[in-house]
């Protein structure tokens, strides 16, 4: 998988197709130059259609590929399109052949489907695709064909399923073609089955995603036709790369199973083939939950630490014209390439950025970025101008700092500090004189140690420097 500025633009395509990429210049073309108010309007479309049904304690996401609609071949005595593999192709698993429990896992397939699935939506018949026993018992993954006509999310937007041939996503995200291809995925768990999980995927895979269930999310379950590992947890070290461990997964004719080895942080696992290779596919995990269980949503983007701090437009102290990006390849590029994102997925849009010049030349941009799921959001300065291009690790972000950025810059430059909205104030002594430093922030001699942080309507506090 690249870690190029595609990748920014992926993780709205992610959650439907893990091993798509964007066409050569796509996501630069959108991201650059200060138009990521129009990136965020495209991922609010993307959310739409990763629209999660809040039915039956089950969570569905959606699939978004190909750039034109895909003619369906030949079906079968059921209806189902004979090209899909997943409607189609012959039940495997070591309880193929018992027609009871196949035909089962289809009547709680059916049964578990929520009302935002209608009737319009389905296409042939529901299959199962693979039927076995695993350590958590009998487990069934059935699927059914569906076209983008009917189904909507729990906030009444429709959920649009599209398809293609050739694995590359429409260039523009609002064309979207009404009868193309995608298959809904459901894991059927049980000796009496029942429907736990569910997810729209792509209709021409044949490979299906990775869901995660039981008691403390203790299994994962996918079919593939690939070996797969798992990866239960990112490691942040104290200079605030990252790092996985992965462990190979059990195969059952054509499942992979796994069994983590203690509590985990759902958005935190990944399942892939060859995880670091060149040739790396990562493998969408759905957090799957029981019938009488309450669904669980997966955020595309992690929360910002800073509310109310924009994220659409740097904040450019001073009037700072200086550019957003540090070596020219884009802000999340930058960030894995020095080893701050997480190795298997840097798809996280970074939160606030905050731009200044120093004193006497260069520039800085401190970022707010979550590594996905671990830790919570951190601060990264990225340095230009003042010897090599660089970006440094801040710490973690507190959202109930006074002063929530304090940064000493490198080679005695001096000091970012920033509230926004807040009126600053400083001194290098304790019983020095106050030297106003303007509103939001700004860039502070490096012998400063104390700052007096005035927000509205509020009095005065006071920060002492470290």
């Amino acid at each position: 998988m690249e870690t190029t500025e595609t990748t920014e633009l992926s993780r709205v395509l992610r959650a439907a197709t893990e091993d798509i990429e964007p066409r050569t210049g796509f996501a630069p073309d959108v991201l650059r130059g200060g138009r990521r108010r129009r990136f965020r309007r495209r991922a609010a479309l993307s959310g739409t259609l990763a629209a999660v049904v809040a039915a039956t304690g089950i969570s569905v996401s959606t699939a978004l590929r190909g750039d034109a609609p895909v003619a369906s071949a030949p079906s079968d005595a059921s209806g189902n399109d004979r090209s899909i593999p997943m409607v189609s192709a012959a039940t495997r698993g070591d309880l193929a052949g018992d027609q009871a429990y196949l035909g089962a896992a289809e009547a709680a397939f059916r049964a578990g489907l929520p009302a935002t699935v209608p009737d319009a939506a389905r296409v042939g018949a529901p299959h199962v695709y693979w039927a076995g026993t695993t350590p958590a018992g009998r487990a069934a993954v059935v699927a059914w064909q569906v076209t983008s006509s009917a189904i909507t999310g729990d906030d009444g937007a429709r959920i649009l399923v599209t398809g293609g041939t050739n694995g590359s996503p429409a260039t523009d995200l609002k064309h979207v073609y009404e009868e193309a291809r995608g298959v809904l995925v459901g894991l059927v768990l049980g000796d009496r089955p029942a429907l736990i999980g569910l997810r729209v995927a792509p209709g021409g895979d044949q490979d299906g995603p990775a869901f995660l269930f039981g008691e403390g999310d203790r299994f994962l379950l996918t079919v593939n036709t690939l070996p797969l590992s798992m990866s239960t947890r990112l490691s942040v070290g104290p200079d605030g790369t990252t790092a996985r461990g992965w462990t190979g997964m059990t195969e059952y004719d054509g499942a992979w199973f796994g069994t983590m080895g203690g509590p985990v942080v759902p958005g935190d696992v990944r399942v892939a083939y060859r995880p670091g290779a060149a040739d790396m596919r990562n493998i969408h995990v759905t957090e799957a939950s029981g019938p009488a269980g309450h669904p669980r949503l997966q955020r595309d983007f992690p929360a910002p630490a800073l509310t109310g701090w924009p994220t659409d437009d740097p904040i450019r102290l001073g009037g700072s014209q200086a550019s957003e990006e540090v070596a020219g390849l884009g802000l999340i590029t930058e960030l894995a390439q020095a080893g701050f994102t997480d190795p298997i997925e840097p798809m996280s849009m970074p939160g606030f950025r905050l731009i200044a010049d120093v004193p006497g030349g260069g520039s800085v941009i401190a970022v707010e970025y979550a590594p996905d799921f671990a830790g919570g959001p951190r601060l990264y300065l990225g340095v230009r101008g003042l010897g090599p291009e660089r970006w440094l690790f801040c710490g973690p972000l507190d959202a109930k700092a006074v002063l929530p950025v304090s940064v000493l810059l490198p080679d005695g430059k001096g000091r970012l500090v920033a509230a926004l909205g807040a009126q600053l104030r400083y001194r290098s002594t304790v019983d020095g004189a106050w030297t106003d430093a303007g509103k939001d922030g700004a860039i502070l001699p490096a012998t400063a140690t104390q700052v007096e942080v005035t927000e509205p309507g509020q009095a005065p506090q006071m920060v002492t420097l470290r």
